[in-house]
């Protein structure tokens, strides 16, 4: 029963070859393709990772509506996992509905001039 099974199926392999064939090229094809898109999460992560440290790129972000006086810049400097502190100001510009730097001419002073 089996020598008769794989007989069978070496000639229905034989009479279409070329089918067989391209099956089986799209069949390797798909699976070299989910083998690439399983394994790049892990190389964008590490490349991301990468970059942030190479580019010493912030990893936290502190935000106050009031205002940081300088004795909280000093906090945030003594904490350990800090090794640089840049304090930013920013404008709400309501003509365009961004944050710009406030020296910045980006942000024009009426609505209607943009």
């Amino acid at each position: 029963m089996k020598k008769t099974y794989l007989k069978s199926i070496l000639r229905a392999i034989r009479h279409s070859l070329s089918r067989f064939v391209a099956i089986f090229s799209i069949v390797a094809l798909g699976a070299g393709f989910l083998a690439g898109v399983l394994a790049s999460p892990l190389d964008m992560r590490i490349s991301a990772d990468r970059y942030c440290r190479d580019t010493d790129m912030f990893h936290i972000k502190v935000v106050s509506t009031l205002g940081l006086t300088a004795a909280d810049m000093e906090a945030l400097r003594d904490l350990p996992q800090t090794s640089r502190v840049m304090p930013r100001t920013w404008c709400w510009c309501p003509a365009r509905g961004t944050l710009t730097p406030p020296a910045s001419t980006a942000c024009p002073k009426r609505a209607g001039t943009l």
